[in-house]
């Protein structure tokens, strides 16, 4: 029987740069961010994986300075350790062109839905916690979350943010689960299905397996939540466990303006100071 290590793995997918372009602001002040709200609101031990782009010498560059600054910051003590590592991702025909199709259902999807697949996969591969969590760059943890998502994670397959009606998969802005469900079933998110990680919901109502979708504000949930943020955001949504909000997801991080991105910035920095 395989021995996991008794901590969450916190996988981070990012883009370092504006839509990904060689020429695109600067995008590490997201990842930052989330990391002092994590280190604040996180009380189980923990492993960080950040998994940026590297689509051109510049986000190369970001990386690597990025790396640098999680090497040289004073971190939580319940913070184990914190790696900066590149996508197993290294194909240069990925990349070249605008969309894709899913292998499952034959889903046009953008590449960097493809490319944040990847991303994953090289985080939960790099880890061995017993819990895994795949959480977006451009998102903030508002409150602690982990006293009750790892019991969740007990009863149910997985717990996700968001329910994509549409598409009719659980989303993974937020994703968090027991490792060893995924490992005896030989199962690791990927884009096959509909759009990243919609294969576990295929494989858990294949196998009428329970998930736990969490409320949330976003605009296919319940976007009448959006006056109750905590934050002085409307764009993006607020998540809640147990009717407590406890992370929210600003959305297309990547593609905002400088002055949208520094309302984020501000908004998320009074918090973590005044809260």
């Amino acid at each position: 029987m395989k021995k996991y290590e008794d901590h969450i793995d916190i996988v981070i997918p990012a883009v370092l740069s504006k839509d990904g372009q060689k020429d695109g602001i600067k995008n590490d002040d997201y990842v930052k961010l989330l990391m002092d709200s994590v280190d604040k609101y996180t009380e189980y031990p923990y492993k960080v994986y950040i998994i940026p782009e590297t689509r051109h010498k510049e986000e190369e560059q970001s990386l690597e300075e990025l790396r640098e600054y999680f090497n040289n910051r004073k971190n939580s003590e319940k913070c184990l350790d914190i790696q900066v590592i590149p996508s197993m991702n290294t194909s240069k025909e990925l990349n070249d062109v605008d969309d894709k199709y899913t292998e499952v259902d034959n889903r046009m999807v953008g590449v960097s839905s493809f490319n944040k697949s990847l991303a994953h996969q090289t985080g939960i591969k790099a880890g061995n916690g017993k819990y895994v969590c795949i959480l977006d760059y451009d998102c903030a943890v508002l409150n602690e979350w982990t006293q009750h998502m790892i019991p969740l994670s007990e009863e149910y397959f997985f717990v996700s943010a968001m329910w994509r009606n549409d598409i009719k998969i659980a989303r993974d802005q937020f994703l968090f689960y027991k490792r060893s469900k995924f490992d005896e079933v030989d199962l690791i998110p990927d884009c096959t299905v509909a759009d990243t990680s919609g294969n576990i919901t295929r494989y858990a109502e294949d196998n009428n397996l329970e998930f736990y979708i969490c409320i949330n504000s976003s605009i296919y949930s319940n976007p009448s939540l959006r006056k109750y943020h905590v934050l002085d955001i409307e764009d993006g949504e607020q998540i809640y466990i147990n009717s407590k909000p406890f992370l929210h997801h600003f959305r297309k991080g990547s593609a905002r303006e400088e002055n949208t991105k520094s309302k984020w910035r501000e908004e998320v920095i009074k918090y973590l100071e005044t809260h």
